[in-house]
């Protein structure tokens, strides 16, 4: 497996703006609940770095609270590839919606979601797949 990396702050502005927060905004608007979201980055299955919260959807006492984590690799061609992984509070969660999990490439000032799948009963930590 290649080595996980600690991206600079403009890829995670430029991930944070073009891929999570759009996505988390989707979920939330589904869910019809505000989405709240503790945001680490990992390397090497440690958190290297806290991020602040992410939070989305129609503010409530009924949040969907839970943990966002973000591993970045380097690539060919200046790109840098995304696995992220959000696991909700069990006792939070909407239809038993455990979560979700993307993939995404940022290059230059752009970053793309590659792939993106909404998790049920899905309790555990997978990490790139």
């Amino acid at each position: 497996m290649r080595k996980e990396i600690l991206p600079d702050p403009e890829i995670l502005r430029i991930t944070t703006e073009a891929i999570l927060v759009p996505t988390i905004e989707a979920v939330a608007n589904d869910a019809g609940r505000e989405i709240d979201l503790a945001v680490f980055v990992f390397t090497d299955d440690k958190a290297a770095l806290g991020l602040p919260h992410l939070r989305a959807g129609p503010v409530s006492t009924e949040s969907i609270r839970g943990t966002l984590r973000l591993h970045f690799r380097e690539a060919f061609a200046g790109r840098t590839l995304l696995y992220a992984e959000a696991i909700f509070d069990r006792n939070s969660t909407v239809l038993n919606c455990s979560g979700f999990s993307l993939k995404g490439d940022v290059k230059s000032k752009s970053a793309k979601r590659t792939a993106f799948t909404i998790r049920y009963s899905v309790w555990n930590w997978t990490g790139w797949s």
